[in-house]
């Protein structure tokens, strides 16, 4: 089983604790009205008890109940359109960071020949030059691993905005809101169980589940795909067969956003379903925009390094 380094073990804790404090956000109490925020709650007064809740929360919950009670278009719709206002306020950065991503998994072949070549040297020396030759070769790219640390992280704080929304939105309690006669606002086994209409929650979580693989596949799939299109690389290279770092937590991950969908509202999960939607059409962006520019950049100099090991 391969090791994670230093900053994917950091990340991985910080995942964990972030799971942690999805599992504190409560729930409002039913019997304090103030508790929920509806089109008439105002900024003000949300700022005052808290910070977070006025900056992120009330905005994300103002264009649920506008969706839902003003343009009448249901409770998908409202959860599906600020998740879309969300995605494109945080488009450029994302974009940004996974077409980091995309790069990375393009010169992955290099770095796991730059490992292959120290292998079995420990010395400082060696190390140095391990250091420099890789990252030299994020340079050469254009690679910032700050930024690609930034996409996997940003995630994870409006996951907890959206779950606060999605229990404060006074349009998701009512009873003449709901979805083939299903309340959204429950756990999906729990709806499944009281009914009516319990096919309906089965339903969303496979669709969840099926665009989170997606979205989680459709990168490498893209990667592997220039990969095998560049001539300089080869498919049957044994190097380039290694897998990537970071494939492992790529994947628990996704289990957690799972445990996450199933253990709060349904609305959770057709939250997780929108994103993964965005971020399929992130991933298609991204490779669109590293062929027409980071690929060719990269090709060149990937091959530059190619000849400069062979050098060596």
């Amino acid at each position: 089983m391969q090791q994670l380094n230093k900053t994917q073990k950091r990340i991985l804790f910080l995942i964990l604790g972030l799971v942690v404090l999805t599992g504190c956000i409560s729930r409002p109490d039913p019997n304090t009205p103030s508790d929920f925020y509806t089109l008439s709650t105002s900024f003000s007064d949300i700022w005052e008890i808290s910070k977070f809740n006025a900056i992120f929360v009330f905005p994300l919950t103002y264009v649920i109940n506008f969706v839902i009670e003003v343009l009448d278009w249901g409770v998908v719709l409202g959860i599906g359109i600020a998740t879309l206002l969300v995605n494109l306020v945080t488009l450029p950065i994302m974009l940004y960071s996974q077409t980091n991503s995309a790069k990375m998994q393009l010169i992955q072949p290099e770095i796991n020949k730059i490992n292959k070549k120290y292998e079995n040297r420990t010395d400082q020396q060696s190390s140095m030059q391990k250091a420099q030759e890789t990252q030299a070769l994020y340079k050469e790219n254009n690679i910032k691993m700050g930024w690609t640390l930034v996409g996997s992280l940003l995630p994870f704080p409006l996951l907890m905005a959206m779950l606060s929304a999605v229990y404060r939105a006074s349009s998701l309690y009512d009873s003449a809101h709901l979805v083939l006669g299903a309340s959204l606002n429950v756990k999906p086994f729990d709806g499944f169980k009281a009914g009516p209409n319990g096919w309906l929650y089965i339903v969303i979580v496979l669709l969840m589940i099926a665009t989170q693989f997606l979205a989680m596949k459709l990168p490498q799939y893209l990667a592997k795909r220039r990969l095998e299109q560049d001539r300089s690389f080869k498919s049957y290279d044994s190097v380039q067969a290694q897998p990537a770092p970071g494939a492992g937590m790529m994947n628990m991950m996704v289990f957690m956003m799972i445990f996450i969908a199933i253990s709060t509202p349904t609305t959770m999960s057709v939250y997780y379903m929108f994103s993964s939607l965005m971020m399929i059409l992130r991933s298609v962006i991204g490779d669109i925009l590293v062929g027409k520019d980071g690929l060719k950049k990269s090709s060149g100099r990937v091959r530059k390094w190619k000849n400069i090991a062979a050098i060596q």
